[in-house]
């Protein structure tokens, strides 16, 4: 497999205007996507000559501590310069070409994952569950066990060569937040996947380091020691079952299980509490935020805090790609859940003394049945969920009314390349 390709002149061109040019980050460096542009040609050059030579050197990674609740340490996650991450963009596709074959049958998205879960379940074949979570997981990757699984099918050793430095920017483990870090994440784990996921005895699933088996009640102990002793000879520690939240077992229609975001209990498929909770900040956060900023003191605040909420509520279809939160979470058939959803929308107009209108605030449970197709009061689910692909005439509408847009002025591809970077702001 030809290594060189994927630094070919238009290659990387191609590459850094769909993969990057859109990110608004800054490496240690302090360049921006839309900077680094305007020298893209000479950057192209240094990067063949210094890749072809191997002399290519990557920069300090920029660090960013994200908390993801009050109870867990700060997770670091790290952003390269975008020279840098221009160079791990293309050695990432070249190792997915590489270990298609190897990877394809295990790397399935949250969404598959979840319809293969809801399917077991309902299979009935299985009365318990293991859920395992591996500890410290990036930063505990073992560099020389993951340079041997690379050695063996990586035959070009300019890419080696790249990929060793990228291990060498740390002592032992993978910095996180790099587009290479998921897949030799999936490398390391491989070999424990081709060993679980086609037993007939249970069924594996593994989304990065939360691991989760359906199995019988009697083999759960078997079933653990065997995984543990896995993920040991991989110099890696599973949580135990005693830390909450973590590694846990228990009875499938008894216990609730809860993974990837999702809540399982019985015939119920529902939302993980904190999920809810984040949302629920979320909605809260449109309402202050479009009433105590001074730029939407205007008589166009009511239309521009419907827009705002009526995103989060519904997402939208985004060149052809579906985003929002029930778009993630629509494969859930808890109606209480969504009942309870728009009355709390309706609870933040009263609570911020604003009168709630129906025909202009979109609704959970209407959202919910337009992704399933179907018609309730004649919804059309085209219609219901907004779909903003590549219309500028719509873009620059509806950009106007979010507020802060670029002066009338700007050229019309910017105006689009504003409105694709802010749209998909307001809804994650």
């Amino acid at each position: 497999m030809s290594f060189e390709k994927y630094f070919l002149t238009e290659s990387l061109k191609e590459r850094f205007r769909d993969r990057i040019l859109k990110s608004r980050a800054a490496g240690t460096d302090g360049t921006s996507p839309k900077q680094f542009e305007d020298s893209l040609d000479s950057e192209i050059e240094l990067i063949q000559r210094k890749i072809t030579n191997m002399s290519y050197r990557f920069s300090r990674f920029n660090e960013k501590l994200i908390l993801k609740n009050k109870f867990s340490p700060p997770r670091a996650v790290y952003i390269p310069t975008v020279r840098d991450r221009l160079v791990l963009s293309a050695v990432n596709s070249y190792l997915s070409e590489v270990f298609q074959e190897d990877l394809k049958p295990y790397q399935l998205t949250v969404k598959a994952n979840v319809a293969e879960i809801i399917n077991t379940i309902k299979d009935g074949q299985f009365d318990a569950f293991i859920k395992l979570d591996v500890k410290n997981f990036f930063p505990s990757l073992d560099h020389e066990i993951l340079l041997k699984k690379l050695q063996a099918r990586v035959e070009d050793k300019t890419a080696f060569s790249v990929l060793k430095k990228v291990l060498n920017r740390s002592e032992c483990g993978i910095a996180q937040g790099l587009s290479i870090s998921s897949l030799l994440a999936a490398i390391y784990l491989n070999e424990v996947d081709k060993s679980f996921k086609h037993r007939n005895s249970f069924k594996y699933f593994r989304f990065v380091d939360d691991i989760l088996i359906l199995c019988k009640h009697s083999d759960v102990t078997a079933i653990h020691s065997e995984i543990q002793q896995k993920t040991n000879d991989l110099k890696l520690v599973l949580h135990s079952t005693k830390v909450p939240g973590k590694s846990e077992h228990g009875c499938l229609g008894k216990n609730t299980l809860e993974y990837l975001g999702f809540s399982f209990l019985g015939d119920q498929i529902s939302v993980r509490e904190s999920s809810v909770e984040k949302l629920r900040k979320r909605i809260r956060q449109v309402f202050t935020d479009t009433y105590k900023n001074p730029n939407n003191l205007s008589k166009d605040i009511n239309s521009k805090l419907c827009h705002t909420l009526n995103l989060k509520i519904t997402g939208c279809l985004y060149n052809n790609k579906p985003y929002g939160w029930l778009f993630f979470f629509q494969d859930i058939n808890d109606l209480t859940l969504l009942n309870h959803l728009d009355w709390y929308v309706k609870k933040c107009f009263d609570d911020f003394d604003i009168d709630y209108d129906p025909n202009k605030t979109k609704s959970f449970v209407k959202t919910y049945f337009a992704m399933k197709s179907l018609k309730p009061h004649k919804l059309d689910a085209d219609s219901y969920v907004p779909s903003f692909d590549s219309n500028s005439t719509e873009k620059l509408t509806l950009a106007d009314v979010l507020g802060d847009l670029p002066s009338t002025k700007t050229k019309k591809t910017n105006i689009t390349e504003y409105y694709d970077i802010k749209e998909l702001e307001v809804l994650m």
